[in-house]
């Protein structure tokens, strides 16, 4: 094991990276500024070759701050474990889904909903804001589906919609059964 020094620690506790380890920490709400600590931990441990592994553990967040971290997950030149623990919920599902492997401990929990949010301003503006809301919804079930339909080919839009039209929490186990992480630890 790599010995540690002091600067590893500090940006241990103070940016929620491990840099000799690999592991990047991923514990708070998502938001821009967890995306940009994320990013640059990301960039960091990117630029040389070998397994990094993120931590998850998030209430979820801002939805388009956790597409930016799954896009940067994807574009990963490493592979990419992620270790879903206690709460994987809302937008961590689906940041999870960008990882080369996924996993869970045996006690999470994973939340799978539509997202909500707010609109507000002149009628043709709140319209705007709602068909924007859809293809939103539309792009997560897609990401969803994809791993859904690995495991269970004939699982349709329509059956996804019914199962997940309210606030649906699995354990490890039924997100395994599921085909929403590959592995419980």
């Amino acid at each position: 094991m790599a010995k540690r020094t002091r600067d590893d620690v500090d940006r241990l506790f103070d940016h929620g990276v491990d840099i000799p380890g690999r592991v990047i920490y991923l514990t708070d709400e998502i938001c821009d500024h967890s995306f940009e600590d994320f990013a640059k931990a990301l960039s960091v441990l990117d630029r040389t070759p070998g397994e990094i592994e993120v931590v998850l553990n998030t209430p979820g967040g801002e939805v388009m701050a956790g597409m930016a971290i799954y896009d940067s997950i994807r574009r990963c030149d490493n592979h990419v474990r992620i270790v879903g623990t206690g709460s994987v919920m809302s937008m961590g599902a689906i940041i999870l889904q960008a990882a080369d492997e996924r996993q869970m401990t045996e006690r999470s929990y994973m939340l799978v909903h539509y997202g909500s949010g707010w609109a507000h301003g002149h009628m043709k503006d709140v319209e705007k804001q709602a068909d924007w809301y859809k293809r939103l919804n539309i792009e997560m079930e897609d990401l969803l589906l994809e791993k859904i339909r690995k495991k269970h080919p004939d699982y349709d839009r329509e059956q996804f919609k019914r199962q997940f039209a309210y606030d649906a929490y699995l354990s490890a186990q039924e997100a395994l059964e599921m085909g929403l992480v590959d592995t419980v630890i």
